[in-house]
């Protein structure tokens, strides 16, 4: 799935209106599409062989350890959605559902 990141203070000029990718289970989409996110192919994320799987959760995870709850909340406005919700769907294989309420 794929969402522009927005042109706020939180993105660098350079990276707003640039597609932010996620690969998640089907079964998660409805969140992500309501936060702005479309369907895109994993090999259009660049996101289509198990090392670039692996390289993207240890990202999107990473974002859900960096800094306390106000870091958060900027990530999570820049992204749509909370980089903590991304890491748990993130974790699931890609072929299973995930909760990420």
């Amino acid at each position: 799935m794929a969402r522009p990141l927005p042109a706020i203070a939180q993105v660098l000029a350079p990276q707003q209106g640039m597609p932010l990718y996620v690969a998640i289970a089907a079964a998660n989409s409805k969140q992500l599409k309501n936060a702005g996110f479309s369907e895109v192919g994993c090999d259009v994320a660049g996101l289509a062989s198990p090392e670039q799987l692996g390289e993207w959760r240890a990202k999107v995870c990473g974002y859900a350890d960096f800094g306390n709850e106000a870091v958060q909340n900027q990530y999570a406005r820049a992204f749509g959605i909370s980089p903590r919700a991304l890491c748990s769907a993130a974790r699931a294989p890609i072929s299973e559902a995930a909760d990420i309420e």
